[in-house]
């Protein structure tokens, strides 16, 4: 099968980084299976000798291929802040065309069934329609850390939080917790990994004001084999995110045996049910803190969760896994292409790129409404 994978991801200086991405680890495993993969950024709007399309994200290479519907198409949404109701600004346009996106596919993949429940309820998406289909990992990256005894309140412990410095990303409740933390536990010593540090110098000035500064490290991106050594070094991971999907970091974490406290957001519950991980609530730094202490405290905790998230993802999140999902999710694809054929409407090439560019020049046309508005 040749498959059109679209992804923001593509492109990026990221791509040769996140070597666990979805959309990365999808595209290999894809290959090993004897499948040709062409990868599109979601910029570009393909047209390519494909059996089947599968974008990734809202983009304007997942609006042209359903306005098109030259091709079975899979979308991923990957939209946690949709799915946790967070108030982010969105163009007028973007509700209606991500339901066109929603319509016109023929297979819609959901990260979890909380995810798929979401899409029935809020776009009136047909169950049918929908294949879950979580994201993996490959545990050969990730290599299982040991878990050290613990010998009072000054153990040394490392906490790791991997993610962008966003409000949403809820770091600020994590270096509130730790404020918390630190007086009991004055061996505590916190990393946070970054791509993005927009917020660095606010949460540097915070760290200063509240005497944290010895106790917290931001580390720039790191590939997947640098990363995965913070992983197995790390004796906890914290993921106090406002909103997630269904996120990897938290899987990379699991992968190597790593106890996890994670904000109760998105689908992170399906990732840490069944005893492999402790859940608190989004945006609550003491809950943040008490939950933390408890695994400090309790060394064979911490080697019990670690072990049961370990043997979840083996049984249930690896990559080949995934790729076999998704590969399922292909062949429904094309089967409801092939059976829409005789009603399905296919846009010509031109009015697709037309319409686009109409969509991508939105905001001159909007500002020029409101200019030409009376006083």
């Amino acid at each position: 099968m040749r498959i059109g994978l679209v992804s923001s991801l593509f492109g990026d200086r990221m791509e040769r980084f996140a070597l666990s991405a979805p959309e990365n680890i999808l595209s290999r495993a894809l290959e090993e299976q004897g499948h040709q993969v062409d990868r599109y950024a979601s910029s570009n709007l393909p047209d390519g000798s494909v059996d089947l399309y599968h974008a990734n994200f809202f983009s304007e290479a997942a609006i042209y291929l359903a306005l098109r519907r030259a091709h079975p198409l899979v979308y991923s949404p990957h939209d946690g802040f949709d799915l946790c109701r967070f108030p982010v600004h969105r163009g007028m346009l973007e509700k209606p065309l991500k339901a066109l996106i929603l319509a016109n596919a023929d297979v819609v993949v959901a990260l979890s069934e909380i995810e798929a429940n979401h899409l029935t309820q809020v776009f009136n998406l047909d169950p049918a329609k929908i294949s879950v289909v979580p994201n993996g990992v490959d545990v050969a990256y990730y290599p299982k850390g040991t878990v050290p005894a613990y010998s009072g309140p000054s153990t040394p412990i490392m906490l790791l939080a991997v993610g962008q410095l966003e409000d949403f990303k809820g770091h600020i409740y994590l270096l509130k917790a730790l404020t918390i933390i630190l007086p009991r536990f004055p061996n505590v010593h916190l990393v946070i990994v970054t791509h993005n540090a927009r917020l660095l110098t606010e949460y540097q000035r915070f760290c200063e004001e509240n005497r944290l500064d010895d106790h917290v490290e931001f580390v720039d991106s790191k590939a997947t084999d640098e990363l995965a050594s913070y992983y197995s070094k790390c004796d906890i991971f914290v993921q106090p995110s406002l909103v997630d999907n269904f996120p990897v970091t938290i899987l990379e974490a699991m992968a190597c045996g790593r106890p996890v406290v994670a904000s109760n957001v998105g689908s992170v519950s399906e990732q840490l049910s069944d005893g492999s991980g402790i859940l608190v609530t989004p945006g609550d730094f003491e809950d943040l803190a008490r939950a933390i202490m408890l695994l400090i405290k309790d060394p064979q905790l911490r080697s019990r969760l670690g072990n049961q998230a370990r043997n979840k993802i083996e049984s249930l999140y690896t990559y080949q896994l995934m790729c076999e999902k998704h590969l399922a999710a292909y062949q429904k694809a094309i089967r409801s292409f092939s059976l829409s054929d005789g009603w399905r409407i296919s846009m010509p090439r031109v009015l697709a790129h037309i319409l686009l560019t109409l969509y991508r020049r939105r905001n001159y046309i909007g500002r020029y409404l409101r200019r030409s508005q009376p006083a």
